[in-house]
């Protein structure tokens, strides 16, 4: 991947770039104004940062923010930001309470009674697959699956492991 400063984007035909951070659950739009002005994300009204600030604002549960790249320098290049986030990412309390739960869940599946239901969900999860009109219900209801070694054309097996 080729890194380019603020000031050599507009120089390459100012192209937007999109970056994708699943990890972060953030995406970064990079071009210009009017690159970023026809995403029709920015709301009406919306005022563009001057120098180095950044303007920000939440819609639903996304916070967007919106800078000039290259502002460390005051540069007035047409180059800028828009990123944007999911609002629970940086909600601290949210995330210790699912971790609480997830920890809680664990501990209730080491215990006696988290050994009884996983037995009982293994019984009635077996005995599901076992039951025929079960099975001709769901068969009804759902995709068939396709087996890995089967050819797709004729729904036999190939021979290859499904390569073809």
């Amino acid at each position: 991947m080729t890194k380019t400063t603020a000031k050599s984007a507009p120089e390459l035909g100012a192209c937007m770039t999109v970056f994708m951070r699943p990890r972060l659950r953030e995406w970064e739009y990079r071009g210009t104004r009017a690159q970023i002005e026809a995403e029709g994300i920015i709301p009406a009204g919306t005022p563009w940062p001057e120098g180095s600030s950044t303007t920000q604002w939440v819609s639903g549960r996304l916070i967007y923010w919106l800078f000039r790249l290259g502002r460390s320098q005051g540069s007035d290049d047409d180059c800028w930001s828009l990123r944007c986030r999911f609002g629970d990412f940086m909600d601290k309390g949210r995330l210790i309470a699912a971790k609480q739960r997830d920890l809680q869940y664990e501990m209730f599946l080491k215990s006696e009674a988290g050994q009884r239901y996983r037995k009982n969900l293994i019984k009635s999860h077996s005995a599901a697959r076992r039951d025929k009109a079960f099975q001709a219900f769901k068969a009804l209801i759902l995709p068939e699956r396709m087996n890995t070694d089967q050819d797709p054309k004729i729904g036999k097996s190939s021979g290859t492991g499904g390569a073809a």
